[in-house]
Formats: structure tokens, C-alpha cells, sequence
């Protein structure tokens, strides 16, 4: 057997076994077809979901931390409240390219009260599937099941441009209307 040598840095894309039976099943939230022609499928991983998607999230955001230089990996298998969207090439591979993470927290303003809202937590592409319109081939359904969001920060030059674009982050439309950003 001959076996393969990795240079460093080389991301290596885990495989999932997504449902079979597509009418009906939960996980499968939608498919978006890419600038690239492509098709991909986007499958809804929760803490209640398979261990192998979960294991796919937890490889994604391990390249998430290595790229963008964190301390620790935001997502773990076990015992994670994350609402995460998984995108997968529909090939013969059906190799998961991404992940998008949203977390339901605390948003405490000036005077102290609390508000409890989504955050899009991190969102992670592989090199070569980025800008081909998966994210916002998702937009409708992540408007729909999050409103209202906000951004984590710091956002990446990538997702930047992209909450400008599409506005998401409704701290950015209240600038925009001259409002002052109260949120934390």
C-alpha cells in the first residue's frame, strides 16, 4: 500500500454519509446550486444529531481555530448548543466544504437589560469553495429561522465584505441610519 504524503497545511475534507430518504428527513435543510455549477446540500447539525456529522463540524472548526489562529476550537462533538449548517459537495465523495455556526445568547445593553438573540457564532469555507454563493444561496432560510442576528466578532476581510453586502448584521443597518450601536 502506497501512502499518501501531506505537505503541512493540507486540509483534508471530511466525508459524510447524508440521509438517504430526502422527502421528509430533518436534517436535510435545503440544496443550492453554486456559481460553480455545482450542486451542494446543507444539512442541519444539532447536538442531537448523528456523531459523524457532528465529528465533520468538529474537523471544520478545527481548520476554523488553525486558520484564523484561535486558541481553542469553537465547536465540540459532545454537549454543544450550536445550531450548525453543514454544507456538502452532492458528488461520490459527498465531501463536507463548510460549516456555519449559530449560538442562541445573552446581549446585555448600557442599562443593563438582557436580551437573548441568535448569533452567527463562525463560519468556515474550504479555500477553494468560497465566494461561489453557498452562504448566500442559504440566506433565505438563515433570515427565516434567525432573525434579527447579530455578528461575532472580529469578522474575517471575507465576512466583512459579505455583512456589508447583504446587511445581516442589523447593528450595521442601524449605523447606517445614524442609530447609535448600543450592543455589546
Amino acid at each position: 500500500m502506497v501512502k499518501a504524503v501531506l505537505r503541512p497545511g493540507t486540509i483534508i475534507l471530511p466525508e459524510i454519509q447524508p440521509p438517504r430518504g430526502i422527502f421528509g428527513y430533518k436534517e436535510i435543510v435545503t440544496r443550492i446550486k453554486g456559481h460553480d455549477h455545482r450542486n451542494y446540500g446543507v444539512l442541519l447539525v444539532k447536538d442531537s444529531s448523528r456523531k459523524g456529522l457532528r465529528s465533520a463540524v468538529y474537523t471544520i472548526a478545527k481548520y476554523f481555530r488553525r486558520e484564523f489562529r484561535y486558541d481553542f476550537i469553537q465547536y465540540g462533538i459532545e454537549n454543544d448548543d450550536a445550531t450548525v449548517y453543514l454544507f456538502y459537495k452532492e458528488d461520490h465523495l459527498n465531501e463536507a466544504v463548510g460549516a456555519v455556526c449559530f449560538r442562541f445568547k445573552s446581549t446585555v445593553y448600557p442599562d443593563k437589560s438582557t436580551e437573548y438573540r441568535w448569533w452567527l457564532d463562525w463560519a468556515w469555507f474550504h479555500p477553494y469553495q468560497r465566494q461561489k454563493g453557498l452562504l448566500s444561496g442559504l440566506l433565505p432560510t438563515i433570515k427565516k429561522e434567525h432573525p434579527r442576528m447579530l455578528l461575532s466578532y472580529p469578522l474575517s476581510k471575507g465576512m466583512d465584505k459579505f455583512d456589508k453586502k447583504y446587511r445581516l448584521d442589523e447593528r450595521h443597518r442601524e449605523e447606517k441610519k445614524g442609530a447609535k450601536n448600543d450592543a455589546i
